[in-house]
């Protein structure tokens, strides 16, 4: 990391016709790597102006990626990665469609600091055995946020012809920031997939509050959570209660996946994906 929230590890572009490119750009300098699928010869280039690309925002680029795909990660995943490049490239191709991932990474002592809210948002609920409860309150997610929206969506634009349709996905500590992010910025975020998302971090009131400081969003949620192991089976009681809440306030645009036999891992949160973004390109 040069600094705090300053790199965008991977860009990765996914169309009709199966290609994949993947972008690495740091503070400005950029490195790119094409791979096709096999039998398929690509004859525009990414940056042809004539393609208009939709555009994904996902967090956690170190655990997204396939590892067999060992360029565009730094580390092999021991559950296999959410095998973003694998699924998309089924997915445009079957459904007809061109995107960009723009995939942040967040890892270290920074990350949860990086994707949890700033107090102004509400103060963290103490939880007496998690250790990181006393470092959330130093949360700063709205840093986060504009460095998404004044650092890499201008970046992401300047290079490729983005369309409208913008959306964020992550997991855990980072589907608390797809929630977050895709609420406060409901103008431009069409989409969001929050897996396995931290809403136990907030007290109901909080999200309620925060709810009724907004102009009425209705940005789809693309909810999912196992129920497998003490963290996931935590996270699965405090996201239906998340749903009940949403419910009370009339907020109806929720597409719940729980799986029983999940863990809190890739594994849960790359079928998952496979399964939003099925929805996302059909209700497109």
């Amino acid at each position: 990391r040069i600094g705090l929230c300053r790199e965008v590890r991977l860009l990765a572009a996914f169309t009709a016709g199966a290609i994949c490119t993947a972008i690495a750009a740091i503070m400005g300098t950029i490195f790119t790597h094409l791979y096709s699928s096999p039998n398929f010869i690509p004859d525009t280039p990414l940056d042809n102006k004539n393609i208009k690309y939709d555009l994904l925002i996902m967090i956690d680029s170190q655990n997204l990626y396939n590892n067999d795909i060992h360029k565009y990660t730094k580390l092999n995943d021991p559950y296999g990665g959410w095998q973003v490049d694998t699924t998309l490239e089924v997915l445009a191709k079957k459904y007809n469609k061109n995107i960009i991932v723009a995939a942040i990474e967040t890892t270290g002592n920074e990350r949860m600091l990086e994707l949890t809210q700033n107090t102004s948002f509400g103060k963290p609920r103490f939880h007496p055995n998690n250790i990181y409860s006393k470092l959330m309150e130093k949360g700063h997610l709205d840093d986060t946020t504009n460095f998404i929206f004044e650092t890499v969506l201008p970046f992401v634009k300047s290079k490729y012809n983005i369309s409208d349709t913008i959306g964020i996905a992550g997991s855990s500590a980072g589907g608390n920031t797809a929630y977050y992010i895709a609420m406060k910025h409901n103008d431009k975020i069409k989409y969001s997939l929050p897996f396995s998302p931290s809403h136990t971090l907030f007290s109901d009131k909080t999200i309620v509050k925060f709810h009724n400081s907004l102009n009425y969003p209705n940005v789809p949620l693309y909810i999912c959570c196992g129920q497998v192991g003490k963290l996931e089976k935590l996270l699965y009681r405090t996201n239906k209660k998340f749903i009940k809440v949403m419910n009370k306030i009339n907020y109806r645009n929720l597409y719940v996946y729980y799986e029983k036999t999940a863990d809190h891992n890739e594994i849960l949160w790359r079928y998952a994906f496979a399964d939003a973004m099925s929805k996302v390109f059909q209700k497109d």
